[in-house]
């Protein structure tokens, strides 16, 4: 090996690795408990405190704003002073927009709850950003499977975090609140957790030390993320990743943040609205280490577009099957296995396809757009499903994956002409 893949082959460099990656991973799995308990009940809160359905996706949009907004604050501060007072940070945010959330709903106070989701939105942005803290040190050819394996340890939290609905009903009872307030109680102790662990176990940072060896191999000074966009736009594959990954987020979020409000319209309780945004969330986490592997060894294309084929069969049991309880959990169990394959293939294509001085910036800039979008998506959802009903807001959400397809078919004939140019200066010389 040269270059680059020296430094992240040497014994030193491969121990650090592995003990970054288990402090994410149990991060993860902590942090994961908070963020999934409200993200599972945000929407019956944001109705119970509005008292209208079309304003019940406010939830999922302030914290998707949130996370927008936090995801590039987050990758500037790491790349000046490391991944480990970033991490750390956001989970702590979180940990106090939890708190004021349980506060809101105790005083039945809407701007309060809008407070508490644009501060708890930073934990999300924690999640997304740690998937490429266990890039910064890995050799390129495993960055995949590293990547998917700390997108996987979420599924544990993120399958109990939305059955805290049972515990956290007679928790919040027994302390004079209201049911749905008391698995933010719980949820806040994983995040606690999440920031306690990020920041003891991030040790050496992974980020000061990547950066380090990469200054030396790097063709010119790391960019700065409000110039990102120009880059991307000018580079097909990075672009497709780029936005396949926004799209991919604003997809899942617009029909799984209404999905519970449709649920409880019809009569379900909230335990199977827990048990249901359960699935949904073992389909995002728990499979995730397959896309990793197939996309280290199949390749990214083919893994996002099986994405994209298992994200438009979920869409499609929304539109023909909402009438069906059975059905509607098993169209949001494929939208988060859809949403599995092409975040992780699409960010490791991101992360392959991006000159190592834009690495970074991409990555910040990338969430930041991907949550914006999300944002959007949620607050769209509310109005689409009192307008056209639970079918008519997966056959509008079904729309947005055409752009997508225009994208990867440029990109598939740039990466054509790269390998034709490769093989033919191969041949000249």
């Amino acid at each position: 090996m040269t270059g680059i893949v020296e430094w992240q082959a040497t014994p030193t460099v491969v121990a650090a690795q592995r003990r970054v990656r288990a402090a994410l991973m149990v991060a993860q799995v902590a942090g994961s408990v908070g963020m999934g308990a409200g993200a599972s009940m945000g929407s019956i809160i944001a109705y119970e405190v509005t008292g209208t359905e079309s304003l019940a996706g406010i939830s999922r949009t302030v914290s998707a704003l949130s996370a927008g907004l936090a995801a590039p604050l987050m990758v500037t501060l790491a790349m000046r002073y490391g991944r480990r007072p970033s991490l750390s940070l956001g989970w702590l945010s979180a940990l106090v927009g939890s708190l004021l959330q349980v506060a809101a709903v105790a005083m039945v106070s809407l701007p309060l709850l809008l407070v508490g989701l644009l501060v708890f939105g930073s934990g999300q942005a924690a999640i997304m950003q740690s998937r490429f803290a266990a890039t910064d040190l890995e050799l390129p050819q495993r960055r995949a499977r590293s990547l998917s394996l700390v997108v996987w340890a979420s599924a544990v939290g993120s399958v109990v975090g939305p059955n805290l609905a049972g515990p956290g009903a007679r928790l919040g009872t027994a302390v004079g609140l209201t049911p749905i307030a008391g698995a933010y109680l719980i949820g806040a102790v994983g995040l606690a957790v999440a920031s306690a662990t990020v920041f003891a176990g991030l040790r050496p940072d992974p980020l000061m030390l990547a950066q380090r060896h990469e200054e030396a191999t790097s063709s010119g000074p790391t960019r700065r993320i409000r110039d990102v966009l120009p880059y991307v736009a000018s580079h097909p594959v990075t672009r497709y990743a780029f936005v396949g990954l926004a799209v991919n987020q604003t997809v899942m979020v617009t029909i799984m943040s209404l999905t519970p409000v449709h649920l409880v319209n019809h009569g379900h309780s909230l335990t199977l609205v827990g048990f249901t945004i359960s699935l949904h969330t073992l389909g995002m986490f728990g499979f995730s280490p397959v896309p990793g592997w197939l996309s280290d060894r199949w390749g990214t294309s083919r893994t996002m577009a099986l994405g994209w084929a298992v994200n438009a069969a979920a869409l499609a049991c929304g539109i023909l099957g909402a009438a069906s309880v059975e059905v509607v959990m098993v169209g949001l169990f494929l939208l988060g296995l859809g949403w599995s394959f092409v975040m992780v293939a699409g960010s490791a294509l991101l992360n392959a396809s991006a000159a190592a001085e834009w690495r970074r910036p991409v990555q910040g800039a990338v969430d930041s757009v991907t949550q914006l979008g999300a944002a959007v998506g949620a607050g769209a959802a509310g109005l689409l499903l009192a307008w056209l009903g639970f079918p008519g807001l997966n056959a509008v959400t079904l729309v947005l994956l055409l752009p997508v397809a225009v994208l990867a078919a440029a990109a598939r004939r740039r990466s054509g002409l790269d390998r034709e140019a490769a093989r033919a200066g191969e041949n000249g010389a």
